[in-house]
């Protein structure tokens, strides 16, 4: 049985990587790690392919190789792991007055030719063979076309690319013309270098010969509920992200020309939103009484979204969309503070929610478990408070903002009343 520990590639096409300025995809090879014991495959992420002391030393062992599929490499892998053990076996590190160099063995030695023989590489007897894939199968190989060979012009048209053609359709149609190319050359799997690129500048010439007019602008902006300022922060410039408030004002007052980029990143918006809408749609299905829950302000948003880059109308609207579908009620949210606890927490401005009768979100549950909160730790337990009144809570192990339906928040405050009174 062998024991060298084989790290396996997962993606269909992880040996294929092509800079950008280069001519040809990084070289691939299979490594093996003399000293930790491991074996992997991966391409040579320099430009040059500069090698590191350790390959230089021969304590890592480099095997060139085709561009392998992920299904392929990991079978390689497995079948030449019993060679790779006596590698490592017979492989020591030893000091040569200058560097630490691996020292091989005689069954070493005959073990990392027969690795090379195996993989179709020249070694002391056979040779270079004229075969440039080194003898394996094509259906092994990753079919690398170039753009002239695997477009024919007519992209536009064949997959009905517009201006308003988002980049996850893009990347579909992409995925749709490889796995076309793939059974050309008997391959399970094709790459195109620049495809990408190709298709999303077919799709923004289009949008730079149709920008949006000045009402167009100002109907998507409304329909997505923002705000001129706050879709200004959403939308590119010509150097990254974020424009002039004042620009898209001047655009959807006709006075400036909107630029093409627009009608793409608007599309790109409204695809964003739609799925939203799709979530919300989604987590209201087998409810009996749906309730969607959205924010009063852009502070309750954001203290609910750290990391959100919307706003509390756009929220709104999402709400008013999935509403529409579900016939869901709508309820303002009312920020509280959940804390993981351990121990007593005398004085603790909160309360558990069970025993008022406040419903804890699957989410919250999921948090707290992972944070010990657990049927078998009895000193563990979770308390909420009002955002507005949270505060230091002693034992507490950790703590996150949420919201939860108004109704939910009163139930909170009653109790924190009833227990002040008390």
């Amino acid at each position: 049985m062998s024991t060298v520990r084989i790290i396996e590639c997962t993606h269909p096409t992880e040996l294929y990587r092509h800079y950008d300025g280069q001519f040809e995809p990084q070289p691939a090879y299979i490594e093996l790690d003399t000293q930790a014991g491991t074996l992997h495959a991966t391409y040579n992420g320099e430009i040059g392919n500069a090698i590191p002391f350790t390959v230089v030393h021969g304590l890592d062992r480099r095997y060139d190789i085709p561009l392998l599929t992920a299904e392929a490499v990991n079978r390689v892998m497995r079948e030449i792991a019993p060679l790779a053990d006596r590698v490592i076996a017979g492989t020591t590190a030893e000091w040569d007055g200058n560097n630490t160099v691996a020292v091989l063995d005689d069954d070493a030695r005959a073990a990392n030719e027969e690795i090379e023989d195996h993989l179709g590489l020249p070694t002391s007897d056979s040779g270079w063979s004229n075969e440039p894939n080194q003898g394996f199968a094509d259906e092994d190989l990753i079919g690398v076309w170039d753009i002239d060979g695997a477009t024919n012009g007519s992209e536009v048209s064949d997959y009905g690319i517009t201006a308003d053609t988002t980049d996850a359709r893009l990347d579909e149609i992409e995925q749709d013309i490889l796995s076309d190319l793939a059974p050309c050359d008997g391959n399970q799997v094709a790459v195109c270098h620049g495809l990408d690129d190709y298709l999303r500048q077919l799709r923004d010439e289009l949008a730079e010969d149709d920008p949006l007019t000045a009402a167009e602008l100002r109907t998507a902006r409304e329909f997505l509920g923002l705000t001129g300022d706050h879709l200004a922060k959403l939308l590119p410039s010509s150097r990254g992200s974020g424009i002039n408030p004042r620009t898209v004002r001047s655009w959807e007052q006709g006075r400036d020309p909107i630029p093409g980029r627009i009608r793409v990143a608007i599309a790109e918006l409204k695809a964003e939103t739609d799925q939203e809408v799709a979530k919300m749609v989604a987590r209201c299905q087998g409810e009996q009484h749906p309730v969607l829950i959205t924010y009063r302000s852009d502070e309750d948003y954001e203290a609910a979204h750290a990391l959100g880059r919307w706003q509390a109308s756009w929220h709104r609207r999402v709400c008013a969309r999935a509403a529409e579908q579900t016939g869901a009620r709508i309820e303002y949210a009312d920020l509280v503070v959940w804390s993981v606890v351990r121990g007593e927490s005398p004085g603790a401005r909160a309360v558990e929610p069970e025993r008022h009768g406040v419903d804890i979100p699957d989410s919250v549950f999921a948090w707290a478990k992972r944070r010990g909160l657990s049927a078998d730790d009895p000193d563990v337990y979770l308390l909420v408070a009002p955002m507005d009144e949270a505060g230091e809570i002693t034992g507490e192990i950790a703590r996150i903002t949420g919201p939860l339906p108004a109704d939910q928040g009163a139930l909170i405050r009653q109790a924190l009343d009833d227990d002040s009174e008390d």
